[in-house]
């Protein structure tokens, strides 16, 4: 199991909700290095 700093965390959302319409979320995961459902559950928590 992989433990994320909280300001990994925050960018992540940041860069999660600023995206552009035609990148999916599943795309970010990718670029950043995480799961999908990871980042999903970065992005509930905030």
């Amino acid at each position: 199991m992989s433990v994320f700093s909280q300001e990994f965390k925050v960018q992540s959302v940041e860069k999660a909700l600023s995206r552009r319409p035609e990148q999916s979320l599943k795309q970010i995961a990718v670029t950043l290095g995480v799961g999908y459902s990871t980042l999903q559950k970065m992005d509930s928590v905030s």
